[in-house]
């Protein structure tokens, strides 16, 4: 079922996923759970590679390793679950917007620990095609909120809320630093479809 919550900008969608608490909750459970070597330094990437900058300096594990590490848990069950409203409400913007998207990069969650932040970028670059990207926040964290400055639109980090919008330039985006604690988040982003 999609829960639309409101367009703070042209082509920014915020959508709410449902009563998924539990999930989020466990989910960064079993990341925070993980091995500190499992967790990557974000990274930026362009036409000459991919490179660790300050202009991103929060870490990064991928969806599908946690899922592996912990298959014998009921996590890859609510991770299901959680699925199907995502896809929802992928297929409503996709729907109001006639975009034709394929290509999922993977999901990764994102953490921003105190003082870590991505400065203002797109998503889409010269080494990507990307045409959307997609953040679910797993927490409420004070600060933390993902800016977009052409747009003068800012969105404050609660669980289970989804945020979609074009991963292109007019879209450039900051993620702040939490003031306090750590910020969790699903991330992906995918390629045109047509």
């Amino acid at each position: 079922m999609t829960t639309f919550v409101k367009s703070p900008a042209p082509f920014i969608h915020l959508y709410d996923i449902g009563d998924v608490e539990p999930f989020l909750d466990a989910l960064i459970t079993a990341a925070d759970a993980t091995a500190s070597c499992d967790w990557r330094r974000a990274t930026t990437g362009g036409p000459n590679g991919v490179f660790m900058h300050e202009v991103r300096t929060s870490l990064l594990l991928d969806l599908e390793y946690l899922l592996f590490l912990n298959q014998d848990s009921p996590l890859s069950e609510l991770w299901t679950k959680l699925h199907t409203p995502i896809w929802d409400n992928l297929n409503h913007y996709c729907s109001q917007h006639d975009l034709k998207i394929k290509a999922l990069e993977g999901w990764g969650i994102n953490r921003y620990e105190m003082g870590a932040e991505y400065h203002q970028h797109p998503d889409k670059g010269a080494g990507n095609s990307r045409v959307l990207s997609v953040i679910v926040y797993l927490n409420s964290v004070e600060g933390g909120e993902t800016v977009f400055p052409e747009w003068d639109a800012a969105i404050r980090p609660e669980p289970g809320r989804m945020l979609v919008f074009p991963s292109s330039y007019p879209w450039q985006h900051v993620a702040l630093p939490p003031d306090e604690g750590a910020k969790y988040s699903l991330v992906t982003w995918f390629h045109n479809g047509n």
